[in-house]
């Protein structure tokens, strides 16, 4: 009686391919773990990066709305950096004492600006504008002691007197206010409407945090940001992971707002590099 030949495989022949997965595995695993590693490592920075562009992005779009020659370097009670701000909100064109304009609605000359001189009423062109009450009338300013020492800002009490001049002028407004001397005029005779104050500053927990605030009262100098406000961007490195430096260039030119900032994830850490350039023509 012949039996069939059974087919498998030895102890030896088991042994064999396991001592050779075995090594195969040493050989791959550490090829293949490093792959796994340089992934997570690039997928990090590349998260780091782009939290890192998006505040900075942030940061530049609003100091294209920075009132002339108001930003500036300040730190919080701790110490840490931070820049602050006045925001304008909207802006135009006034009437000063030499404008020419012949039409009957500029008649007024307490209604034209005169710098040095006292005033509670002033001529701007246009109608319709959306503001009023409230409102920071901001002029001529050169400086941020001008806006905290009230040499180039003043509430607005009121807005009137829309029409349409008989020069040719289309529409004017009489901004109102209480009795209020401007140091200074705009060479371009431009004035800005401001509402609030930003502050971007590092807080105790390595974030930067972005603070506003209504109105120009807590532009005085001083870091007034915290925990408690909005996060700009967290895994700010500690003790210096965000410098600012500001150099103001000339009242009538444009101011360079550096800013380093240098950010962290488990290992990785990146840093980044920009420049602002800060309209500061009054």
């Amino acid at each position: 009686m012949r039996h069939g030949r059974t087919h498998g495989f030895t102890l030896v022949e088991m042994v064999m391919t396991i001592v050779l997965l075995a090594i195969l595995s040493g050989v791959l695993a550490p090829i293949i773990a490093s792959a796994f590693r340089a992934y997570g490592d690039t997928k990090a920075r590349a998260d780091l990066i782009a939290r890192g562009r998006s505040a900075l992005e942030r940061l530049g779009r609003e100091l294209r709305h920075a009132v002339p020659n108001s930003v500036e370097v300040v730190t919080d009670a701790g110490g840490r950096a931070g820049i602050q701000f006045v925001v304008t909100t909207a802006g135009g064109r006034y009437v000063d004492r030499f404008d020419d304009f012949t039409g009957g609605e500029f008649a007024v000359a307490n209604r034209r600006l005169s710098p040095g001189a006292s005033r509670n009423e002033l001529y701007v062109l246009g109608s319709g504008l959306g503001y009023g009450a409230g409102d920071m009338l901001i002029i001529g300013n050169t400086a941020p002691g001008d806006l905290r020492n009230s040499r180039s800002a003043v509430g607005l009490t009121g807005i009137t007197g829309t029409s349409t001049a008989a020069d040719g002028v289309d529409g004017h407004t009489v901004l109102q206010f209480n009795n209020f001397t401007f140091q200074n005029g705009s060479p371009g005779r431009h004035y800005t409407i401001a509402r609030r104050t930003v502050e971007v500053g590092l807080a105790a927990d390595d974030s930067l945090r972005w603070h506003v605030s209504n109105g120009i009262g807590e532009y005085d100098g001083n870091g007034d940001w915290s925990m408690a406000d909005p996060m700009l961007v967290h895994g700010v490195a500690n003790p210096a992971g965000v410098t600012f430096t500001y150099d103001a260039g000339t009242p009538s030119g444009s101011g360079i707002l550096q800013v380093a900032l240098t950010l962290t994830e488990g290992t990785e850490q990146i840093q980044l590099y920009q420049e602002f350039h800060v309209r500061n023509t009054p």
